[in-house]
């Protein structure tokens, strides 16, 4: 670890490049500054460390990360090798303490991630928190499917984010578009899109919320996905009073269900978490020429709050097993009265 360290603070602010030749770098928690560039070259491997006393950093910063860019601006982190957090064997060992990220992107911006291969995280794999102007670009993430809550991608009050061109497969969420609030960290989510991505979840595959604790989550684009497997092809979860507001599904593509809790291709919802939250709406929300291969085995669901607190949905153009959905029967949505909803 202080190897690695040593090296990454050398290089930074030089405009080298840190290369990693081919091998497995096992190591304790990594901190990337600012201004740096790492380039893993195809059979290198970044691996944490088999003890969680490795992961230790003595701050109060929470999540828990083994790499995790903090404060910092002007970063890539490229090429064709591996990091690997070992949350197989870290949560055997050490249960719930065990639940880090792989990569945390904490208050920062100008962050590129592109090419390489994200596996085995004790938690969520890649969160992006309160940070903007985030490319994560060609990235293969394999998480392990029997460990519960290893997200993919969370942007979390954060804006300007692209997420393209990924491969994930997850036992949770594929992505989840949020606003935690998690150590203070708390903003709207803006200006956030996911594109040509292929999916597998046990879960949600894209999804907003259901962590809605700002004010706005705004201007969210999921675009020309596939998503092979999931419990849940579209979700949208308001459960802390956000407005979610001018989000779109366009040109996404679904094919099986995963049985799980839901086993719906839609599942839109404003709820409470707790009587002291507040109550959030959905304005401006569209679902555009997307397809389902096979009808999901349960009904869809579009529910609103009350009247004060409604979803307005525009459905163009979906297709269930090659048949254009003209009405909410045809799609097979169950709704509550809350809701309107336009199919062109």
């Amino acid at each position: 670890t202080s190897v690695l360290t040593k090296a990454i603070n050398d290089i930074s602010g030089t405009g080298k490049t840190l290369v990693f030749p081919p091998g497995i770098y096992k190591t304790g928690a990594l901190s990337i500054p600012s201004n740096t560039k790492i380039y893993l070259s195809a059979g290198a491997v970044i691996k944490a460390e088999d003890e969680i006393s490795c992961f230790n950093r003595g701050d109060k910063i929470r999540p828990a990360a083994f790499i995790r860019i903090k404060d910092a601006e002007n970063i890539s982190i490229t090429g064709r090798g591996t990091i690997d957090a070992n949350g197989r064997i870290l949560r055997d060992r050490y249960a719930d303490s065990a639940r880090m990220r792989l990569l945390l992107i904490l208050n920062s911006k100008n962050v590129t991630v592109d090419g390489i291969f994200v596996r085995d995280p004790g938690s969520w794999n890649t969160h992006i928190l309160y940070s903007g102007n985030i490319t994560l670009r060609n990235i293969k993430m394999l998480n392990d499917i029997d460990l519960s809550n290893t997200d993919g991608f969370d942007p979390d009050a954060s804006e300007n984010v692209l997420i393209e061109n990924c491969f994930a497969y997850c036992s949770d969420d594929n992505v989840a578009i949020k606003t935690t609030g998690s150590s203070g960290y708390l903003r709207n989510a803006e200006n956030i899109t996911v594109r040509s991505c292929l999916f597998l979840t046990k879960k949600s595959s894209l999804k907003v919320g259901t962590e809605s604790r700002g004010d706005v989550m705004k201007n969210l684009l999921f675009e020309n996905n596939d998503v092979v497997e999931s419990d849940r092809g579209l979700s949208l979860y308001c459960s802390d009073g956000a407005t979610f507001q001018s989000i779109r599904f366009i040109n996404n593509r679904f094919e099986d269900n995963f049985p799980d809790a839901k086993q719906c291709g839609i599942n839109f919802t404003i709820t409470r978490r707790n009587q002291e939250s507040r109550i959030g709406i959905m304005s401006d929300i569209l679902i555009k020429n997307c397809e389902f291969l096979h009808r999901f085995p349960k009904a869809s669901e579009i529910s609103g709050f009350d009247n004060g607190h409604k979803i307005d949905l525009t459905i163009e153009n979906l297709i269930i097993e090659g048949i254009k959905c003209k009405n909410t029967d045809e799609a097979d949505i169950k709704t509550k009265g809350f809701e309107n909803i336009v199919f062109k």
